[in-house]
C-alpha cells in the first residue's frame, strides 16, 4: 500500500521536444511515481501524477523532456515500510 505524502514541487515534467523522442523507455523505468507511459513511438506524461523530480529529463539520451516551472502541491506515494524495497532492520 502507499502513504500519503504531500509536498511543494516547483516543477513538472513534459516532452518538449517530441520529434527527438526515440521511444526508448528510459524515462519510463526511472519515473518514480509511473507517470510516464510509451504511446505511438512517444513518451507520453501524466503531468497530474509528475511530482517534477527530474529523473525522466535527467535520464533522456535524447534530451526530449525537460522540467517546467509549476508551482503546486502534489502527492509523494511513498511504500509503507513492508512494501519498500529496501528493508531496514
Amino acid at each position: 500500500g502507499l502513504i500519503p505524502l504531500f509536498m511543494r514541487s516547483n516543477y513538472r515534467a513534459m516532452v518538449i521536444r517530441p520529434e527527438t523522442c526515440k521511444a526508448c523507455g528510459k524515462c519510463v523505468r526511472h519515473c518514480p511515481t509511473a507517470c510516464i507511459r510509451q504511446a505511438d513511438d512517444l513518451a507520453v506524461i501524466d503531468g497530474e501524477r509528475c511530482i517534477g523530480c527530474g529523473q525522466c529529463s535527467l535520464q533522456c539520451p535524447t534530451n526530449a523532456i525537460s522540467l517546467l516551472p509549476d508551482r503546486r502541491d502534489v502527492l509523494v506515494p511513498m511504500l509503507r515500510k513492508a512494501d519498500a524495497r529496501i528493508q531496514v532492520a
